[in-house]
């Protein structure tokens, strides 16, 4: 079963044959150490290492609310589509 279609089962309710693993938003000073520990050039390179299915983005909106402009973080989780080995 392909990442993408395993993280949709779960948020469907669907049963699947492993559950989803999302790493989330490590403190910025642990990516160091993470990739010094899976000899990672980067942190994507870290979350496949992992197995990592879900992404952690935060968007940023403006709310409009009684003519004040607010700003927020809104986060958002997205599911890989895949590198080339696992299709």
């Amino acid at each position: 079963m392909e990442r993408r279609e395993q993280i949709r089962k779960i948020i469907n309710g669907e049963n699947t044959d492993r559950p989803g693993f999302c790493l989330g938003n490590p403190h910025p000073g642990t990516w160091p150490q993470l990739r010094s520990y899976f000899q990672a050039n980067d942190n994507e390179n870290v979350r496949r290492q992992l197995g990592d299915d879900i992404r952690w983005i935060l968007y940023e909106t403006l709310v409009f609310h009684t003519r004040q402009v607010k700003r927020s973080c809104i986060p958002f989780l997205i599911w890989m589509i895949g590198d080339a080995e696992s299709g």
